[in-house]
C-alpha cells in the first residue's frame, strides 16, 4: 500500500522586499510568487516515467 500522505516533501520560500511597499503591494507580490510555474508544478501530483533510451546502433 502506498500512502501518499506519509511521504511529504516540504519546500520553504522566503521573500525579501526592500524599499517602501504598502500592505496591498506585499499581498500582490505574494500572490504573484505563488503563481510562478515552478510553484504550481510542485503543488501538482507528479508522475515520473522512466525508460531506456534506444541507441541507433542496437537496432
Amino acid at each position: 500500500m502506498d500512502d501518499k500522505k506519509a511521504r511529504v516533501s516540504r519546500f520553504t520560500q522566503s521573500l525579501e522586499i526592500t524599499g517602501d511597499v504598502d500592505e496591498a503591494q506585499r499581498k500582490r507580490l505574494l500572490e504573484i510568487a505563488n503563481k510562478c510555474p515552478v510553484h504550481r508544478t510542485l503543488e501538482e501530483d507528479i508522475v515520473i516515467d522512466t525508460s531506456f533510451k534506444d541507441h541507433p546502433n542496437e537496432k
